[in-house]
């Protein structure tokens, strides 16, 4: 909007004293003449708070070495009956969690990872390949913004350190303050909301093995529940492009399941074979021990097979 005054007679000003009004005269010199028109202004709509939900991720199977493993996933949701004004996302901050067998504990973040990096709908909006810091601390490189009626999808993902110890980590915020969120307009700050969610919030589990597939070679969960509509996922690490096959087999010896027949499958991380519980004629086996064989025929000309138990609860 702009302030127009068209002429003196409309600017009343009164004696402080007695509170007769006064005339105004221009002062010699003065640049102005009627009618005054001031500069364009706007009027800010204060920002709301988006609504938070976290993603459910799967436990991750990754190793020394790995890239672009996600750790965290949310959506915000920011549409609203009334109007409100943008918000300006600015970072998000965190710990490193290692599970033990007493349970969690914080770890330097330079330690497992070599980078972090934050998307918005898959573009990168702040990275951190220097983790100086205890904690997971991103910083957008400029004002990322949030527009009412904007449904974005966030995600946090890392490359593992060629370093980095085996092991299973986490990341973890503290509280709704771990995004760092201010209004557009206003530059105060303000926090999203979260649906039913409690603090502190966890983020996908990352299990960190040698890059071998006997030492990588698992299945979870395990035990399994088909009856209840589990799938037991079978994960696994290959040093190179390989044939794969996968099958279960009864305690004795029986083949039940073939779950994958001369596969290409690429060097890396895999959690793309599963089982439901069903046999090959499509029908449900029964509780107890079974067997998950994998072989591995490289393109190198050498062969790997292991096997290890998984267990079908009904």
């Amino acid at each position: 909007f702009r302030l127009m005054i068209p002429d003196e007679s409309r600017i009343e000003v009164y004696d402080y004293s007695d509170g007769r009004p006064t005339g105004q005269i221009p002062s010699v010199g003065c640049p102005f003449t009627f009618p005054v028109i001031s500069s364009a202004a706007r009027i800010f709509l204060a920002a709301g708070r988006p609504m938070f939900t976290s993603v459910p991720l799967p436990t991750a199977l990754s190793f020394p070495g790995d890239t672009a493993v996600a750790l965290f996933q949310a959506v915000l949701d920011y549409q609203g009956v009334s109007l409100q004004g943008e918000i300006a996302v600015q970072g998000l901050q965190g710990q490193v969690l290692r599970r033990t067998e007493s349970g969690t504990v914080p770890v330097a973040a330079a330690e497992v990872f070599g980078a972090l990096r934050l998307f918005l709908d898959g573009q990168v909006i702040a990275a951190d390949t220097i983790l100086a810091a205890e904690g997971i601390d991103l910083v957008t490189a400029s004002d990322v913004r949030l527009l009412q009626g904007s449904v974005r999808t966030m995600t946090l993902a890392a490359d593992i350190r060629a370093s980095a110890p085996e092991g299973n980590y986490c990341v973890q915020f503290a509280d709704s303050t771990f995004l760092e969120m201010m209004d557009g307009n206003l530059l105060t700050p303000l926090y999203p909301l979260a649906t039913a969610l409690l603090y502190p919030l966890t983020g996908a589990e990352v299990a960190v093995a040698a890059v071998g597939l006997e030492e990588s070679f698992t299945n979870y969960p395990n035990p399994f529940f088909p009856s209840r509509g589990q799938i037991t996922t079978i994960g696994y690490v290959l040093p190179e492009e390989a044939r794969v096959d996968i099958a279960i087999f009864s305690i004795t010896g029986e083949l039940v399941k073939t779950i994958a027949a001369q596969a290409i499958r690429a060097g890396g991380s895999h959690q793309v074979d599963c089982w439901n519980g069903l046999n090959d004629g499509g029908r449900e086996v029964v509780s107890g021990t079974y067997f998950c064989r994998i072989t591995a025929h490289y393109a190198s000309g050498k062969t790997e097979s292991f096997k290890r138990k998984v267990a079908v609860i009904r």
